[in-house]
């Protein structure tokens, strides 16, 4: 406890951040859905200046519903039935009980990324980072948290299931965007996407979210730094390449009398 309490009153030297007699064991963590445990992160000791040092995601709330034009990546159901799901365009869109629009934000962030709920709050859940950014209704900071969970390869069988059961109804994505599915999203963005989210009940099937996005020829698209990356590493791979043959086939300098 000693240890974190002098992170905080590092980092709030650092931040400018009043500690005051708060620690992160004074922080009351909420309740993470599907069973993943999390822990209050260092830089989260003062939950109201938390917003002033959270690098690394930031929601922008939207006036407008957006268009439903983008593909799925992950989404997650409330026990109260709310849905929040995150698409490839880095948004966030949350829907009522009933499936009606409720709030939208877009965020900037470029590792791989997910939705779950904390309650009646949304998570947006970092993989490189191992963190879930928890949100109000106003997409104001709440926290930043530390996954602690042990659950074997929790990131795909439980942030990004395509599949959920929540209070009788089964959730299913469907239609995953082909051609790019399985690539890395380090040279497709964000290749693992689905156009349609379907909710099955005893009373039937419903179509909740349906993209109107078409790829051209299904393939995905290179992103700007995957590109750069290609542009880097491609003439340096083309040099050895040239290289091993002028060793191979050039002929020797000693030759034989």
């Amino acid at each position: 406890m000693k240890i974190l309490m002098l992170i905080c009153l590092l980092i709030s030297n650092i931040f400018n951040v009043s500690v005051s007699d708060v620690s992160p064991s004074d922080i009351a963590v909420p309740e993470l859905g599907h069973g993943l445990s999390i822990e209050t992160q260092y830089y989260a000791c003062d939950p109201a200046k938390v917003e002033e040092i959270s690098y690394y995601v930031t929601l922008t709330s939207e006036s407008d519903a957006p268009a439903e034009n983008a593909f799925i990546i992950g989404f997650d159901v409330s026990e109260s039935g709310k849905l929040a799901i995150v698409t490839d365009e880095r948004r966030l869109v949350v829907y009522d009980a009933e499936n009606n629009y409720s709030y939208s934000a877009t965020f900037d962030y470029s590792g791989e990324y997910g939705v779950l709920w904390a309650g009646e709050n949304v998570a947006l859940m970092s993989k490189s980072m191992s963190s879930a950014y928890i949100f109000d209704d106003n997409c104001k900071l709440i926290g930043v948290y530390r996954i602690t969970s042990k659950a074997r390869n929790y990131w795909n069988n439980i942030v990004m299931a395509q599949q959920r059961n929540v209070g009788g109804t089964t959730y299913t994505l469907n239609e995953k965007r082909t051609g790019c599915g399985s690539c890395s999203n380090f040279i497709f963005e964000n290749g693992k996407a689905y156009k349609k989210l379907y909710a099955a009940n005893a009373d039937g099937e419903k179509l909740l979210y349906q993209s109107s996005e078409n790829y051209v020829g299904d393939a995905g698209e290179l992103n700007t730094s995957s590109i750069n990356f290609l542009a880097i590493v491609g003439p340096i791979a083309a040099i050895y390449v040239i290289s091993l043959l002028v060793r191979k086939f050039a002929p020797s300098a000693n030759p034989k009398a």
